[in-house]
């Protein structure tokens, strides 16, 4: 009872979108003794791929201890798969008390002197603040920054997938290192994450690649990934024509060494390849009044920073320091303006090393 009191007095945040930043963000606003809803619009999650944790960050943002319960293989640095993780941040989140809505899709906000309304098509959800956590293509974003409200097409994509080691018999399997490989225009980065069941020994994990692509910007046209240079979504498996795939597999035999070839072929054949087109949005601004932006909807960036989650973690970790106090009141606004303060600079120095590697990748391949 006195924690629930606590909580109401403290006030009532809103987190649109429920994955990683988002449950993060919402452990840390949780643990402020500030009663958090999420609201996600997906329901069921089909993977996702693989990347690398800074556990120790992730520690100290959820009060949790990933190095103990959540399955990871340390190589050059920690790497876990992204459904291992949600899961995770997903029990971590329980526990503390927040609220999550799966199924409802954000469609408007709208703001007063002391709250936030957001119309759903579950309904309408009002708080003291509302965090977009929901991704490169973000709505809450586009309320922060109408006039700047999308991310926009870097120029080239990733082909990705993951597939059970156990599936690739006869095959030689990698170490625990990541792996890069460069063939022409194309780039292809694979490492190993734990296998479904969290098992980390050789043999039984995932495999997981990334192949950078910069010759198919016709093709996500095509399919209307890509709108007036604006990346609109990604393209699932069973939205690649077959004709594409057939050319793909053709192309890996040929570009890439094992078992990395073995592991891109039966991805195709049994697994769940999917298309990534490579987005980058650069903030002019994380706040309006008492609305935020942080992690993927603040800055996207291309995954060869190695960083884009570990800066949505420390931006987080400024929110949580900022909001100790409380939101009710002139308290939210005041608390995500010094957010704005804290994490700005850091946003637009990752866009800009983003926007530098795109730009000299693609102008060496040219």
């Amino acid at each position: 009872m006195v924690l629930e009191e606590s909580k109401q007095n403290k006030g009532h945040a809103i987190i649109v979108g429920g994955s990683l930043c988002g449950l993060a963000a919402a452990i840390a606003l949780a643990h402020n003794d500030i009663e958090v809803t999420v609201l996600e619009r997906t329901v069921n999650d089909r993977g996702g791929g693989g990347l690398g944790v800074d556990p120790f960050l992730l520690q100290q943002v959820t009060d949790g201890n990933p190095l103990k319960t959540l399955p990871m293989i340390k190589s050059y640095r920690y790497t876990t798969s992204w459904l291992m993780l949600r899961n995770w941040l997903a029990e971590q989140a329980l526990r503390t008390g927040i609220t999550l809505h799966k199924g409802v899709v954000a469609r408007a906000i709208t703001q007063s002197m002391d709250q936030v309304l957001i119309k759903t098509d579950k309904g309408d959800f009002s708080a003291d603040i509302v965090i977009g956590a929901d991704g490169y293509r973000s709505m809450v974003r586009a309320h922060v920054d109408p006039i700047r409200p999308d991310a926009t097409y870097a120029g080239y994509m990733l082909w990705r997938g993951f597939i059970d080691e156990r599936l690739l018999k006869g095959t030689r399997l990698p170490g625990p290192m990541l792996d890069l490989f460069e063939k022409g225009p194309w780039i292809l980065v694979a490492y190993a994450v734990p296998g479904r069941d969290g098992s980390t020994t050789q043999g039984s994990r995932q495999l997981m690649w990334g192949w950078y692509d910069p010759t198919q910007t016709e093709l996500l046209e095509q399919l209307g990934c890509i709108e007036d240079n604006r990346v609109r979504h990604t393209l699932l498996s069973e939205e690649i024509p077959a004709t594409v795939k057939k050319e793909i597999t053709a192309r890996a035999a040929v570009l890439w060494p094992s078992p990395w070839k073995e592991a891109i072929l039966t991805t195709f054949q049994a697994g769940d390849p999917f298309v990534t087109p490579i987005a980058e949005y650069r903030s002019e601004r994380l706040v309006r009044d008492r609305v935020a932006i942080l992690g993927d909807a603040a800055h996207v960036v291309t995954p060869m920073t190695g960083s884009g989650y570990a800066t949505g973690l420390r931006d987080i970790q400024s929110l949580a320091h900022r909001t100790r106090d409380g939101i009710r009141g002139s308290q939210g606004p005041l608390a995500l303006q010094a957010y704005q303060h804290d994490r700005l600079r850091d946003a637009q120095r990752l866009f800009a090393a983003s926007r530098n590697w795109s730009r000299d990748y693609l102008r060496y391949i040219y």
